[in-house]
């Protein structure tokens, strides 16, 4: 059989997948991984603004090895050292603070919990944590919860993508503060140089 001659039964498995009842949730994931990477972009050229004048290379090995949670208190760090204003700085640790613990974990439970078809009569799935925890259910007594479900609709993915533009939107503003000041810090620095050389 020719390499490019699709596999005997391939048109009917494609025709399976084209037709999954949950193929709108798995595309809304879909669109949910790609944004996030989109945010984990936009606060590595945060941080590679707030580390000028470190080598490249270490730049590049400091964002490599870093998790999402780990850039988030770096950036908060290295914000209060080069912040533009106490604005500035405060609008970007409500944001770190909203992205790493509002958005990281929903993003994490989205990704790594099970999916499975809802028993009603929706387009829902259920969402089902598969982690066991310790929990208080009366005030003196412990239990273990093995798992939590919930159903997720179509609606609160799409409303979570919004969240994560909004996120990317934000960062980006307070990016272009930062490299806007550090131009306004080197006109100045140059126009001083220009006026001690004219007076020698």
């Amino acid at each position: 059989m020719d390499e490019n001659t699709p596999p005997s039964g391939f048109s009917e498995i494609l025709n399976d997948l084209q037709n999954l009842p949950w193929r709108k949730h798995a595309e809304n994931l879909g669109i949910i991984s790609i944004l996030w990477t989109r945010l984990e972009l936009q606060l590595d050229i945060l941080l590679v603004g707030l580390m000028t004048g470190t080598d490249e290379t270490i730049q590049s090995v400091f964002l490599g090895s870093q998790s999402m949670r780990d850039k988030c208190n770096s950036a908060k760090v290295l914000g209060l050292h080069r912040k533009v204003s106490e604005q500035w700085y405060d609008q970007l640790t409500n944001l770190l603070n909203k992205i790493d613990n509002e958005m990281r974990p929903n993003r994490n439970r989205l990704t790594h919990d099970y999916w499975l078809a809802s028993s009603k009569p929706t387009d829902d799935m259920v969402k089902l944590n598969h982690q066991p925890k310790v929990v208080r259910p009366q005030s003196r007594t412990y239990a273990i919860k093995y798992h939590d479900a919930e159903e997720v609709s179509i609606s609160r993915l799409v409303v979570f993508q919004i969240q994560i533009l909004s996120a990317i939107g934000e960062l980006m503003s307070l990016i272009g503060g930062l490299y806007s000041s550090d131009a306004d810090v080197e006109k100045v620095e140059s126009n001083s140089e220009s006026e001690s050389n004219s007076s020698q």
